[in-house]
Order: C-alpha cells, then structure tokens, then sequence
C-alpha cells in the first residue's frame, strides 16, 4: 500500500514541475517567433531544409556521385543530417504542446489540493 505525500509536499512538486515545463514553453516561444522571422525561413526553411534537399537528392542521380562511395556517403549523411534537424523542430513543437497539456493537468491539481484543504479547514 503506497502512501500518499502531504499536500503541501503535492503542491510543491506540482509547482516544482510547472516551473520545469515552463521551460519548455518559452523555449516553443522563441521558435515561433524564428519560424516567423523572414531571415529564418529564407535561410534555415527554405535554403537549408527545402531547397539544400533538393539539390544534394538530386546529386544523387549524378554519375560522379554515384561512382564515388565516399561522395555518395556524404550526400547521404547530408541529407540525413537535414531530415534530423527538422525533426527536431516537429519534435520540439510536440513537446512544448505536451508541456502546455502538463501545466494545465498540474495548475487542475493544485486546485483539487487547494479545495480539499479548504474543505478540511471548514469541516474543524
């Protein structure tokens, strides 16, 4: 049989990981507001993840390339490379949607411990 903490110790934890996933949340901030910035779409969205693609996919059809296992290995790893960095921001974006859904259940608990010490406190 598992004891339950105090509440007071709930509420401390509770605002301890708030605080923690708030983290999370500025940082989902700051990447909205890179991927609205015209410098990063131009550069990182469409120079680099879109069009860089494109152009090391499209090495791939070419017979130097093809020929060459070190070239190819490269192209490849470069074109991993930029799979992996977006997702990364799929990712990132997940997990701040995921912070926001914690804080939400944990802010709902604190109230729950804030109503059943209130109704400790009347029923004295």
């Amino acid at each position: 049989m598992s004891q339950e903490l105090p509440l007071e110790q709930q509420r401390e934890n509770l605002n301890k990981m708030i605080e923690r996933e708030q983290k999370f949340v500025d940082d989902g901030d700051r990447l909205k507001r890179l991927l609205k910035n015209e410098d990063f779409k131009a550069v990182i969205l469409e120079g680099y993840i879109k069009d860089e693609a494109v152009r090391l996919t499209k090495m791939l059809g070419d017979a130097n390339v093809i020929m060459n296992p070190e070239m190819k290995s490269a192209v490849i790893h470069d074109i991993g490379g930029i799979g992996s960095f977006d997702a990364f921001l799929r990712a990132f974006e997940q997990r701040v949607d995921q912070a926001i859904s914690n804080i939400d259940a944990a802010r709902e608990e604190l109230d729950r411990i804030d109503d059943e010490e209130d109704q400790d406190g009347t029923e004295e």
